[in-house]
Order: C-alpha cells, then sequence, then structure tokens
C-alpha cells in the first residue's frame, strides 16, 4: 500500500523540510508519494556544482531567487 501525501504549500523550504522529515521517519517496509509544487526555484543537489547547472543571468532575468543547495539544508 502506498501512503499519498499532497502538500498545498508552495514554499521550497517548507515543502523540503517536510520531505526530509517523512524520509527520516520513514519505515523500511512504507511507501509515501510526496507531490508538492514549489514556487519558481532552482535546487541543487549535494555533489553539484551551482556554476556548472546553473545559468546566473537566466536565472535573474527570470526572477528565479531561490537557488539552494541541498547539503546546506542538512547542517
Amino acid at each position: 500500500m502506498i501512503t499519498l501525501i499532497k502538500s498545498h504549500l508552495n514554499n521550497l523550504y517548507q515543502n523540503l523540510e517536510i520531505e526530509e522529515l517523512i524520509f527520516k521517519t520513514l519505515k523500511e517496509a512504507e511507501k509515501i508519494l510526496f507531490l508538492y509544487i514549489n514556487s519558481d526555484s532552482v535546487i541543487i543537489g549535494r555533489h553539484q556544482n551551482p556554476f556548472l547547472k546553473t545559468n546566473p543571468y537566466l536565472l535573474q532575468k527570470n526572477l528565479i531567487k531561490n537557488l539552494i543547495l541541498i547539503s546546506l539544508l542538512t547542517l
């Protein structure tokens, strides 16, 4: 059985925090599908280089303000 959790929040930080909480409290046999839509943002993984993965000019031009490194959330 899969548990469906749908977030009505569009806040990047809140949704990532909920996702991390679900992941940390998930039991081995549990299956959870967590759905959410964030406001415009760019999320970079722990081992990715933001200077190679993004174009700062386009981010600024398109008013994408949230550039976040996943590793910073878990410090």
